[in-house]
């Protein structure tokens, strides 16, 4: 990136090694996951299947949207339904094709990493401990099996900052680029619009990279990457508008912390006060990873200038995570800021490993013994939660997967088999709408712009549902009837029975119920809870009127 020697000498094995134990470990989650859901495949996240939804109905019906009707802009992933709809363009619609497309991307990060990884650290062995550590730490197996685009955006963000911080190290009198550096710039403004498309929150990562362009003294890359970064923002805005929706997507409307200027402590908050509660009271991984940075920043700059990768990869983690924090979520099956993970892990890695091991361990036998201490436990500190952290990840992947196998799919063998293309109302649509073919009330509002405006009108109520409901000719629901206590679900739904799982680790809650929304049809409903109760699986457990005498 800066012209640094390579190593000497060139060996493939730590890359194959990894992306092996990649692949095995894949293959041990989805044997455990199969036998664990009756031998079907299973995603951890009923979201996955939101984006299976639409695209296959982008496919069969040339509606972009959850259910045939008409678009929803249910995404904040636009690049991952493309994808999914032109996998399924060619080879068909398939449960499988969103972790194949998943492992490929994975794999392909382990590639690109070792790159990285091959350019800065010049011991084999440790590239292979820093290429297990990104895996582990990540962490990356899990998120192929989150079904989702997570790892995609991984590879975005990793390709993005990597080509990003080699042109801004780049030694270019008065911000003028050679032909070979305009090139890459052109790359790296499309990186950064398909990062964006992958996942809307990158687009702080790229005003931060454009920061740096600035503080550079090269403006123009700055504005024209900020522009990348926009341009699928607005065309998918303008397509939404279009259509009856929100300029940006559904979920992030529902779920983003959107900034307040309503008051002084408003203000501060919107201007980085969050960002920085958030890390010291609820985030201590992110808190580690953040910690961890600002001593490789320190490490680095104290021998190097700053204006070299091994210092600036340091300062965007730590821009990246506050800025994710100010505006965006963590959590939810360890997915969210997976990427900030993956960006972290790297940059602590190229800052600090720029020896072997062996002289690395005598380095540090050497120092004062109060010295060398304080590293270890500086280490342990740091590796601790994020350890932690993959442990857990690894260890839910597979009940996970048998949460929404138990729960949501089951939902939607149900509905394809006595609900096909009736109206129907819920409150987790991503399995349903990929099972079943309906005409869909999301009761939460990521696939009803209805709902969605309504709620973030403040005036979602037991009358919207209920108007809602009668207009569209709602025959039954299923919901988590423990969520709505304000509103409340219409007094004339009538409950015909219950499932209920164990040990829900990903779902809105352990027990989904079913309603008659109108009184002719609870005989029925309760005729067909009791045909599908034999075919449901060993681990739901069945309540409520259709199950009594």
């Amino acid at each position: 990136m800066d012209g640094s020697p390579r190593s000497t000498r060139f060996s493939v094995w730590p890359l194959l090694a990894a992306a092996a134990i990649c692949i095995l470990l894949s293959a041990m989650v989805l044997h455990a996951s199969c036998l664990r859901n009756e031998g079907h495949l299973a995603y951890a996240l009923d979201d996955a299947y939101i984006h299976m939804a639409m695209a296959k109905h982008w496919v069969v019906d040339g509606v972009l949207g959850v259910t045939p009707e008409g678009f929803t802009f249910a995404t904040s992933s636009p690049l991952w339904t493309l994808l999914l709809a032109g996998t399924y363009a060619l080879t068909g619609v398939s449960v499988e094709a969103p972790l194949v497309l998943n492992l490929i991307c994975a794999l392909a990060s382990l590639v690109l990493v070792f790159g990285v990884l091959r350019r800065w650290v010049p011991s084999a062995f440790m590239q292979f401990i820093g290429l297990l550590m990104f895996l582990y730490l990540t962490p990356l197996v899990p998120m192929v099996f989150a079904g989702m685009e997570h790892c995609l955006h991984i590879l975005l963000i990793l390709a993005l900052f990597f080509l990003g911080v080699e042109l801004l190290t780049a030694e270019h009198p008065a911000g003028r680029f050679r032909h070979a550096t305009r090139s890459r710039l052109v790359l790296v403004f499309a990186i950064a619009a398909l990062a964006v498309m992958a996942r809307y929150e990158s687009f702080f990562l790229v005003a931060a990279l454009a920061l740096l362009f600035l503080l550079r003294r090269r403006p123009w890359p700055a504005v024209l990457l900020v522009l990348a970064g926009l341009l699928p923002v607005a065309v998918w805005g303008i397509v939404s508008v279009s259509h009856g929706g929100f300029l940006l997507p559904t979920s992030l409307m529902l779920k983003g912390h959107f900034p307040l200027w309503s008051s002084p402590v408003a203000i501060v908050r919107a201007l980085g006060y969050t960002s920085i509660q958030r890390l010291t009271s609820q985030e201590p991984v992110l808190y580690a990873l953040v910690v961890g940075a600002g001593l490789a920043l320190l490490h680095r700059s104290r021998r190097e200038s700053f204006w070299r990768p091994r210092a600036l990869l340091p300062v965007l983690v730590i821009l990246g995570c506050l800025g994710h924090l100010q505006f965006a979520k963590t959590g939810w099956f360890y997915r969210y800021d997976a990427y900030l993970h993956a960006l972290g892990i790297v940059a602590i890695l190229v800052a600090f490993c720029d020896r072997g091991a062996r002289d690395l361990w005598t380095q540090l036998r050497r120092a004062p013994w109060l010295q060398g201490v304080a590293v270890i436990a500086l280490a342990l500190l740091i590796l601790l939660p994020l350890h932690y952290r993959g442990k857990a990840a690894l260890q839910e992947t597979v009940p996970a997967t048998g949460n929404i196998y138990e729960q949501q799919v089951q939902m939607g063998r149900f509905l394809r088999a006595y609900y096909d293309g009736a109206s129907v109302a819920a409150n987790d649509i991503g399995a349903i709408n990929y099972y079943a073919n309906l005409q869909c009330l999301d009761l939460w509002g990521l696939g009803t712009t209805a709902i969605a405006k309504a709620r973030r009108a403040g005036t979602y109520s037991t009358e919207t549902i209920s108007r809602l409901t009668q207009e569209r000719g709602t025959r039954i629901a299923i919901v988590y009837a423990d969520w709505f206590t304000d509103p409340i679900l219409p007094e004339g739904w009538r409950s015909a029975g219950r499932w209920t799982i164990r040990n829900s680790i990903v779902c809105g809650d352990e027990t989904v119920e079913f309603f008659a929304a109108r009184q002719e049809e609870f005989p029925r409903l309760v005729d067909c809870l009791q045909a599908f109760s034999d075919s449901l699986p060993p681990g739901v457990r069945e309540t409520g009127r259709y199950r009594k005498p």
